[in-house]
């Protein structure tokens, strides 16, 4: 008989009391729609069935359970997006705890600028505005490569009434809850199959002073299904592919998305060397944001001491062209 961990137990009363319907159709907090994750952003964000290195707290807890012993990883994101441009700094930790199993958390802060275009077509600042989460997971091992996995976090988002940040003119926060599954090895030694359901909560209350500027992403219950498949493994060299596809549950303007365009799709791979360098490569097609970068990474490691970095080429949408980089403790 499998004991459920008390941080399961508690993470999911909490969310009871504080839910008020079963799906956030307009809350807003857009920059943190995704995971993070300087790996994930390098393979195109393809990451749920891997989920291996600590920022899997935020992709799918339930990858927490193949991992054991602590890790550590911060890291920085910015864009050179002239609609939006940001600057992001995010931390996530894992840690093997008796009794509760493995646990997770994570928090990330972001500030962006909200940009109108002029009669002379450049860019100056209108509306300018932070976000932040903070979370923590916890994963179950259930039996023959079967885990499962839920976190909860908190996120809020503040828009500002002009440049230097004189006085916050709305706020808007906001409670939800992730759910992971993960199988290994079921049809393939080498294969894994992934699944999570994401910012699952009450609704959150829209901020109208977004509509000022370009259509502003919301924070929307996501669904995702993702497989990764390690084609070389054994030897010096392991080289991992992996894919995802993600349906976005959100309303904008009162009228659904429709079906087909509502989806996302990732995909990427991973090459290792002797496990000390990697490369990276990745792509996704987003049409709601009307999006398709080409993504590339790397990472470097030195004992127990791993940096990675990734770039994204540029985009036509929310976020444009960026880079990442992060320095993770990885034993």
């Amino acid at each position: 008989m499998v004991r459920i961990p008390a941080s399961i137990t508690i993470a999911v009363a909490l969310l009871m009391l504080g839910s008020g319907s079963a799906q956030a159709e307009e809350p807003v907090i857009g920059f943190l729609s995704t995971p993070f994750g300087v790996r994930a952003t390098g393979m195109g964000n393809a990451f749920v069935a891997l989920a291996d290195a600590a920022t899997a707290v935020t992709w799918n807890p339930a990858g927490l359970v193949g991992q054991r012993g602590f890790k550590l990883a911060a890291g920085y994101w910015g864009n050179g997006s002239h609609r939006h441009p940001c600057d992001a700094w995010n931390v996530a930790g894992i840690a093997s705890v008796p009794t509760f199993g493995t646990l997770g958390f994570y928090g990330a802060f972001i500030q962006q600028d909200f940009m109108i275009e002029t009669q002379a077509r450049q860019f100056t600042p209108d509306t300018p505005g932070e976000e932040w989460v903070a979370g923590s997971a916890c994963g179950l091992d259930l039996d023959r490569g079967l885990s499962v996995g839920m976190g909860l976090k908190v996120a809020q988002g503040r828009l500002w009434e002009h440049y230097p940040y004189s006085k916050p003119i709305d706020s808007t926060t906001v409670l939800a809850a992730d759910f992971g599954f993960l199988i290994c090895g079921l049809l393939h030694k080498s294969l894994s199959l992934g699944a999570t359901l994401t910012n699952v909560g009450p609704d959150a209350r829209t901020m109208e002073t977004y509509t000022r500027v370009s259509r502003y992403e919301p924070l929307p219950l996501t669904l995702r299904f993702g497989a990764a498949h390690r084609l070389v493994e054994g030897g010096p060299v392991t080289v991992t592919v992996a894919s995802d596809l993600a349906r976005q549950m959100v309303v904008y303007d009162g009228s659904e998305i429709p079906f087909f365009e509502s989806f996302v799709w990732n995909t990427g791979a991973e090459c290792w060397i002797e496990s000390t360098v990697a490369f990276r490569m990745g792509f996704w097609r987003d049409q709601i944001n009307n999006e398709s970068p080409f993504t590339f990474g790397a990472s470097l490691r030195v004992l127990h001491v791993r940096f990675d970095f990734a770039y994204v080429s540029e985009g036509k949408g929310l976020y444009g062209e960026g880079w990442q980089s992060a320095l993770a403790l990885d034993p």
